[in-house]
């Protein structure tokens, strides 16, 4: 899910009442779906309402959006559409050769190929991603690059990850303040004392 914001660039006082659809245009074709919020459940607006601008949360692959004015407009107009991304961060997720990922946020997936995931932290204020080794692999940690130098970012497993300007990763009971800045995360996998 991912939070919309519809404003008019201006005060449109000869909208009296007005319906904000997604998907598609609701003169045409096709499945339309109409808006509702915490300003109005009925999903009609003002034009003041317009004016102040409108939040939604839709489905992240949602968009398009319509305004269709009920009541007559004489005057032309334009707005505009953004999305609050303060909160949005993209991870890259490297599983390596050995096992598999499996992400609960803003996406639920699993996969063993190298993925970026799109976390808003607004509507899922946390991102979990647990590693599980395709036998005898078993997990080694959590390292920023493949170079896997130094000691890893994290053993927790699964690993949550919040926002933040620190990225702080939570470890059991324990926070470990480190600085990610690069938003990777690269899985070791060990057999025994080996790692690979």
């Amino acid at each position: 899910m991912k939070t919309v914001r519809i404003r008019n660039t201006a005060v449109a006082t000869d909208i009296n009442v007005c319906e904000i659809y997604h998907t598609n245009n609701p003169a045409g074709a096709g499945p339309h779906y109409k808006m509702s919020s915490s300003v109005s459940q009925s999903g009609q607006y003002t034009g003041d309402d317009l004016a102040s601008g409108l939040e939604f949360q839709v489905d992240d692959n949602v968009t398009q959006f319509y305004v269709k004015n009920i009541s007559r407009c004489v005057n032309i107009g334009s707005g505009s559409l953004s999305e609050d991304t303060t909160a949005i961060e993209y991870h890259s997720i490297f599983p390596g050769d050995y096992g598999s990922v499996s992400v609960v946020g803003t996406e639920t997936k699993t996969f063993s190929t190298n993925t970026t995931v799109r976390q808003n932290f607004n509507t899922h204020p946390s991102l979990t991603v647990t590693a599980t080794g395709n036998y005898p692999y078993e997990f080694g940690g959590w390292w920023t690059s493949d170079e896997y130098i130094g000691s890893p970012q994290s053993l927790a497993n699964p690993l949550t990850i919040y926002s933040g300007s620190r990225h702080a990763y939570v470890t059991g009971s324990s926070q470990v303040n480190i600085t990610n800045e690069t938003k990777q995360c690269h899985v070791r996998w060990k057999i025994g004392s080996s790692y690979y």
